[in-house]
Order: C-alpha cells, then structure tokens, then sequence
C-alpha cells in the first residue's frame, strides 16, 4: 500500500509496509573464499573480502 506524502511541492510516494530482507551471514556466501562471483542482470559482480576484513562489490 502506497501513500502520499507532500515533500516541498511534488508529492512523493512512500512505501508503508515493507518486507524486511533476509539476512545471510558472508561466511555462508563465501565459504572459506576471498571472493566470489554473483551473476545479477545479465552482469559478473565480484564480491571479494579486504586484508582489513571489509566487503567490496565490484562491477
């Protein structure tokens, strides 16, 4: 369900019940990995894990 709420002088749509989005731990995504792959849209991401212990998604 969508309302409308006045936002300076357009009125912008909010979304009022939003599913919240799964969580899934990186070490189930990555499993002993420093980088894996993910296909989305037709393109290779590569999601790879830093020196630092830091995510990075590259195109």
């Amino acid at each position: 369900m969508q309302e409308r709420k006045r936002n300076g002088t357009a009125d912008c749509p909010i979304e009022t019940s939003l599913p919240k989005a799964p969580v899934i731990d990186s070490a189930s995504l990555l499993a002993q990995r420093k980088e894996v792959q993910i296909l989305h849209g037709g393109e290779v991401y590569r999601l790879r894990v830093t020196r630092n212990g830091k995510l990075i998604l590259n195109k």
